[in-house]
Parts: C-alpha cells; sequence; structure tokens
C-alpha cells in the first residue's frame, strides 16, 4: 500500500475536481495529498498557485470525497482539518503552526536549513554539520532569528480561523512577498469554513477519524471562530 502526493496546478484545475479525484480512486489509489504548486525558484520557473485559489478547488474535492463515503479514502488536508475543528491536533505541518524549529533538511554537503521548502534560499541556511553540532545549529541565533520573524508575520494576519489553521505554513507567506502580493489571511479559510459548514449539516463525518458522531457538549465541540 502506498500514497501519492498530487501537485495541484492550473492544468489540474482546468482538469477539474471531479476528474481529479475519479482518476485516484478509480485507479485504486486511496491515499493521496493535494499539495499547492510553488514557484521553483531555484531553476527560474515562477508558475504557481496561490493557497486560496488551492483551497477554492479543494471545497470541490471534499464533496467528492464527503459523497464517496469510503473510509479507506483519506485525503491528509481534509483529515487534519476535520481533528482540529472538533479539538484534536493537526496531523499536517502546513496548518500545525510552530514549525521552526522542528523540522530540518540537511543538504548533501552538510548544509541545514529550515525545512526543504527554503533550501534554494541561504537566509535559511542554518550552518553546517560537518562544523558546527546540530544542537547549536537547532538553538543558534539564525534558527532564533527566523522565529522573530515568523512570529511577526503571524501577528500581521486577520484570519477568522487562526485557532485552526495557526498562521498557515511560512512558505506561503515567502511567495506571497515574492511576487507583492498582500495577503491578511493563510488562504485556508474557504475550505475550513466549507468543511465546518459541512461537519455541522452531517455530524457522522467523525466516523471518518475514527470518532463517534458529533455531539454539541462541554467535552466535544467544534472550534470555534476567533
Amino acid at each position: 500500500e502506498f500514497g501519492v502526493l498530487a501537485v495541484v496546478t492550473e492544468d489540474t484545475i482546468r482538469l477539474g475536481a471531479k476528474e481529479l479525484f475519479r482518476f485516484f480512486v478509480d485507479n485504486g489509489l486511496k491515499k493521496f495529498d493535494l499539495l499547492c504548486q510553488h514557484p521553483a525558484i531555484n531553476v527560474g520557473r515562477a508558475e504557481y498557485i496561490s493557497r486560496d485559489t488551492q483551497s477554492r478547488f479543494l471545497r470541490d474535492v471534499f464533496d467528492l470525497w464527503l459523497a464517496e463515503d469510503d473510509p479507506e479514502v483519506c485525503i491528509r488536508e481534509f483529515d487534519s482539518i476535520l481533528r482540529r475543528l472538533i479539538g484534536g491536533q493537526h496531523t499536517l505541518c502546513v496548518l500545525a503552526g510552530g514549525c521552526i524549529g522542528k523540522y530540518f533538511a540537511i543538504d548533501p554537503d552538510g548544509s541545514v536549513f529550515h525545512c526543504d521548502e527554503f533550501m534554494f534560499d541561504q537566509t535559511y541556511n542554518l550552518g553546517n554539520i560537518r562544523t558546527t553540532d546540530f544542537e547549536a545549529l537547532q538553538t543558534g541565533d539564525k534558527i532564533q532569528y527566523l522565529n522573530r520573524e515568523n512570529y511577526l508575520d503571524i501577528q500581521a494576519l486577520d484570519c477568522p480561523w487562526f485557532s485552526v489553521c495557526n498562521g498557515g505554513c511560512p512558505k506561503d507567506r515567502y511567495i506571497n512577498r515574492l511576487f507583492g502580493r498582500t495577503a491578511r489571511c493563510c488562504g485556508f479559510a474557504d475550505l475550513i469554513e466549507h468543511i465546518l459548514l459541512r461537519l455541522e449539516e452531517n455530524p457522522n463525518l467523525t466516523g471518518r477519524l475514527g470518532h463517534p458522531p458529533l455531539r454539541r457538549s462541554p467535552s466535544l465541540k467544534l472550534v470555534e471562530r476567533n
């Protein structure tokens, strides 16, 4: 058994959510993630789609996933948001928050970066494990600086679903700055609101996560809008 990482591009959106979903499910590929296309800056390719564009596409995929009613079909983005909406923890790093200092990528030459998404930018190069102890890289001045910058970025957001998205992915904010795009939201708001609406309409949705049907009670309630 294996899963698929699929990148949502403009071509994917033109193809349509139904075509994409049916291709995977009809071919027995029941575990897949739908990633947002980022610009491949290191090779001079600027094509990308914004996170909010991806989220609008994922709303359509979510309704197809819901109608399929097959617990074996697992799409990580939906699983993570549903878990958080009922008070659980995220299973997806782009929504979990606090990622700087938790995830690292190591280049073959020993260079250590915060996340493989930033390996093209030396600003995120924390040092080299061939010359510096890894524990020192985890707590050094560079990682402290990146954490402060990320904190300031998050403070500038005005997302009503911050309790669910935790500010989204730092890479999305990086891309927005790079292309001069101002965004007051992580980009996931449309998808979160859509999933919440479906969850309120169908409390049995939590069964997909191994939980009993949702009940409005002090012990189990939906995460509220900020």
